[in-house]
């Protein structure tokens, strides 16, 4: 069974075809995960950002769009682990779907027993990633349990949106984050309407992280792309 104790895990699974899409319901069910299904890239992108799942099961090769494209897609605002499916074994492809941001890459017909240990493993490491409760970046801490932000031991207020946008650029030091990304990942399907806020709310971070001598991150712009957390 899958090993989560506290909710079942989801996974959705990107393929056009009705036959994989089924056997892969039947196996993955078995073990417990929720299971989304699209059959086409662009209805997998709508079903991500609906979803939000623990985990994507994406086919290379669909009617509308290729997998890469689904995979850059999505990497624009999500670090979903991504497990590819091909029939090809072209080292090519693979190494160009993987840098596109995919996590790994397993061949049709795959082994039932290998596929689930591929999802068990990368589940794992994605769960070790949310599981971290604190982080410490010079002066500053990040107490993501009890949500409080600490500079040079002194509290600093932050709203439940500061916290998330500050935890969201932690989680991901030293990445430049599109506004595309920050945008689903902190409002989700409000993504659209909120895009006036953000430079607001990065603003009101960096002037209440703005500490005398202290030792801590900054928050930079990349103009027309993002922002990202750095030491520079």
């Amino acid at each position: 069974m899958n090993p989560s104790t506290q909710r079942p895990q989801h996974i959705l699974i990107i393929d056009d075809e009705e036959k994989l899409l089924h056997v892969l319901g039947l196996i993955l069910r078995e073990q417990g995960y929720q299971i989304h299904e699209a059959n086409s890239g662009r209805t997998g992108l709508q079903e991500a950002v609906r979803v939000k799942p623990d985990l994507i099961i994406l086919d290379l090769v669909m009617p509308d769009i290729s997998g890469a494209e689904v995979v850059t897609s999505l990497r624009q605002w999500s670090d979903t682990p991504i497990l590819m499916l091909s029939s090809s074994e072209s080292p090519a492809e693979k190494v160009k779907t993987l840098d596109a941001g995919a996590d790994d890459f397993i061949t049709k017909p795959f082994d039932p027993d290998e596929l689930l240990a591929r999802i068990r493993a990368m589940l794992r490491r994605n769960s070790k990633n949310r599981d971290e409760v604190q982080s410490t970046m010079g002066d500053l801490q990040l107490d993501y349990a009890q949500r409080t932000l600490t500079i040079k031991n002194k509290d600093i207020p932050l709203s439940r949106t500061e916290f998330a946008l500050l935890e969201l650029f932690s989680k991901n030091f030293g990445k430049l984050l599109s506004h595309e990304r920050i945008l689903q990942e902190i409002w989700g399907a409000e993504a659209d309407s909120r895009r006036e806020y953000l430079r607001v709310y990065v603003s009101s971070l960096r002037r209440k992280m703005t500490i005398p001598e202290a030792n801590i991150p900054k928050i930079e712009t990349r103009p027309s792309i993002g922002y990202r957390l750095t030491m520079d």
